[in-house]
């Protein structure tokens, strides 16, 4: 089982490879217009399997962000905040502590205790999954 910090940053990194692929099939696009027909209509072919291809990957990331956003529900909101903002919102601890009006330090020990509540969340759900199979 990923620990919390890895779960997000999975999160995040399907977001970052989702909007990569976004942008190679906007290029893809783009440069289509000017082609021999020929390669016109292989390059459609390969543009419609990257749609097909960018379909699966955004049903695949909001899937992940619904099932974060349920495993989030299941915490307190103050520890569920903490991990909006310094996993999806990217912020650092300084500026999360100002908007918590805490001190840094204080601000640590928050997201620590957050973390530690969503990781058993993340575990009870591993241990359900397990005790399915």
């Amino acid at each position: 089982m990923p620990n919390v910090k890895e779960y997000f940053e999975s999160i995040l990194g399907q977001e970052i490879r989702l909007q990569c692929y976004q942008h190679q099939v906007e290029s893809m696009e783009k440069t289509l217009s000017p082609i021999h027909e020929e390669t016109m209509a292989k390059s459609f072919a390969v543009l419609r399997e990257w749609k097909a291809d960018l379909e699966e990957r955004e049903q695949a990331y909001q899937q992940s962000k619904q099932e974060a956003e349920m495993f989030l529900a299941k915490i307190p909101p103050e520890s569920a905040n903490i991990l909006k903002q310094r996993y999806w919102e990217k912020k650092a601890m300084p500026e999360i502590s100002k908007s918590l009006f805490l001190s840094e330090r204080q601000a640590y020990r928050w997201l620590e205790k957050a973390e530690a509540e969503f990781q058993t969340v993340l575990d009870e759900w591993d241990r359900e999954i397990h005790a399915e199979n």
